[in-house]
């Protein structure tokens, strides 16, 4: 009814004005409308007379009922970072074999080869990571999804 192609000059009652009211609160309680907005559309929702005084206030919002679908990373970047990781894992079982060798045969020439170790891992993790720092990680996906950690 709220959303039909009816006159805007046609009055309202009690029906149509707890309907939106109800769909506004959806929103609200859906994270999608603050405090302020949320009240001042309210208000505006019980002062209205006409069709027309309903317009705009669910324009700006989806409609309710539709599945929420979060952003995923491509299946491209998940293949990519899979083939990164398996090439990093061999070239690293590699060299920790060529190590523990190259260590049996001649201990004081290596002594630096576990700190070469260390930054190979910490770059692969460092690699890694960059979308999710760049994005602003966890914290951004939750703010994303309107969880925003500020609650009190």
């Amino acid at each position: 009814m709220l959303y039909s192609n009816a006159r805007d000059d046609i009055r309202i009652g009690d029906t149509e004005r707890r309907e939106m009211a109800d769909l506004l609160g959806k929103h609200y309680s859906d994270g999608r409308l603050d405090d302020v907005e949320f009240n001042e559309r309210m208000e505006r929702a019980m002062a209205a007379k006409t069709r027309g005084d309903l317009k705009g206030l669910l324009s700006d919002l989806p409609p309710l009922g539709l599945p929420v679908t979060m952003p995923t990373s491509p299946p491209r970047t998940r293949r990519l970072l899979r083939t990164v990781a398996v090439i990093g894992l061999v070239v690293m079982a590699l060299f920790a074999v060529s190590a523990t060798a190259s260590i049996a045969l001649h201990p004081w020439r290596f002594w630096h080869l576990p700190w070469l170790l260390f930054a190979i891992i910490a770059a692969v993790a460092l690699w890694c990571t960059r979308g999710r720092r760049r994005h602003g990680g966890a914290a951004a996906a939750r703010a994303a999804r309107g969880g925003g950690g500020d609650e009190t």
